[in-house]
């Protein structure tokens, strides 16, 4: 039983700073996006309140009001919205990165080489044992460890 208390609290150990960056992004996305909405509804009550001055004035007609009030309203719904995917706008353009990346990076095998042995026929049995593999990205999580497989020729 300890050890079943002792793997799970190293699991959550481990996904702690997981859970508080994403805790954190949700605060910064709550945020912005709560900004964006006042922002939005604070353009559309200071046209309402200049739109009524004007109207006092007779510098503008209801139907002239009515319009630039709509137009306002579309306008800063796009804004907002726009404002509001920020942070899905720049996780895209690190991704973006990353793939470009992955483009130029000079690769050890040139797959368009013509060299070595071509159209080579094996046949025969295939034995791993004990073969452990960890990607170089991840050294410390054993992709496989001790595994053994036979696998017989048609197979």
């Amino acid at each position: 039983c300890n050890a079943g208390k002792k793997i799970i609290k190293g699991y959550e150990n481990y996904l702690n700073p997981s859970m508080m960056a994403g805790i954190r992004n949700a605060n910064y996305a709550g945020l912005s996006n709560g900004f964006a909405q006042f922002i939005m509804q604070a353009v559309i009550a200071f046209s309402y309140w200049y739109g009524a001055k004007l109207l006092r004035r007779d510098a503008i007609s209801p139907k002239d009001l009515f319009k630039v009030i709509n137009a306002l309203q579309v306008t800063g719904q796009a804004v907002g919205a726009t404002f509001a995917r920020a942070n899905d706008t720049s996780k895209a353009d690190v991704a973006i990165s990353h793939i470009y990346q992955l483009f130029d990076d000079k690769r050890d095998i040139d797959y368009t080489s013509t060299a070595g042995v071509q159209d080579c026929e094996i046949k025969g049995n295939i034995q791993f044992r004990k073969v452990s593999f960890a990607y170089p990205t991840r050294p410390d999580s054993m992709a496989l460890r001790n595994f053994s497989c036979d696998i017989k020729a048609g197979q």
